[in-house]
């Protein structure tokens, strides 16, 4: 049922997180999240920001 799935955990409070999860919006088809409005806007990472790094 899960086979071939592939998960990690980055903390995306810091630089290095932040970059890593970048890179992986560049490949990702989409973004699930669950943090309370606004937060990952407070951090760089809202929806304008990762469709500027995948418009797609």
């Amino acid at each position: 049922m899960c086979m071939n799935k592939r998960s990690i955990t980055l903390d995306i409070e810091t630089a290095d997180g932040r970059e890593i999860f970048k890179q992986l919006i560049r490949t990702a088809d989409f973004v699930i999240e669950s943090f309370p409005p606004g937060y990952l806007s407070d951090l760089g990472l809202g929806y304008g920001d990762l469709e500027k790094i995948n418009p797609a």
